[in-house]
């Protein structure tokens, strides 16, 4: 059996995340914009790349220098920023499509075993998981001490961030593959 590799390459616009900006949640924020605080330059340059098990379908998240991507090879990866060096990586309960959501202490994401982890993002030791009935592809977010994502299991759930516990969850008409948008003090999913 052949092992497939991807390449995961970050190029030099991203070295302004070195010097103070963070993008630490799929998008940017939690309203989801997309829009980065940066001009790029007219030219890029390859700075490294890092060669994981299997295909990452996931987005990188960044956070005070370091690098947080999930692998097909349920590994989420830890890698500095600067040189693209391994710092540490988690073992997941399946294959992790879902693109991580960092704050200050964790890092939070969902795999396709239905498992919603909360690692701790110096260690990479986990601090608390959460299991959904389904599979999870949803992107987390996070707001108030709170994080909200969807399932498989066509449920949208809400978390408390600090513990796990699930603070409520709403049943929808089909599984959540999408992240959860918020935007005042409402959540909206498609």
């Amino acid at each position: 059996v052949q092992c497939i590799r991807l390449y995961f390459s970050v190029f030099l616009f991203i070295t302004a995340t070195a010097y103070g900006d963070t993008w630490n949640t799929f998008r940017g924020n939690p309203q989801l914009t997309g829009v980065a605080a940066i001009a790029l330059p007219d030219n890029l340059h390859l700075l490294w790349t890092y060669t994981a098990q299997d295909a990452i379908e996931s987005t990188a998240a960044i956070h005070e220098n370091t690098v947080y991507v999930g692998s097909l090879d349920s590994q989420l990866y830890a890698l500095d920023l600067i040189t693209g060096s391994l710092k540490w990586q988690y073992q997941g309960d399946g294959e992790i499509k879902s693109s991580p959501t960092v704050d200050d202490s964790t890092v939070y994401f969902g795999d396709e075993h239905g498992t919603f982890h909360a690692v701790d993002r110096q260690t990479g030791q986990p601090r608390w998981t959460f299991a959904a009935e389904a599979g999870i592809t949803s992107s987390a977010n996070r707001a108030q001490g709170h994080l909200y994502f969807g399932s498989y299991d066509q449920h949208l759930y809400c978390l408390n961030a600090a513990t796990g516990a699930q603070t409520w969850k709403i049943a929808t008409d089909g599984y959540i593959h999408s992240t959860p948008v918020l935007y005042e003090k409402n959540v909206a999913v498609a």
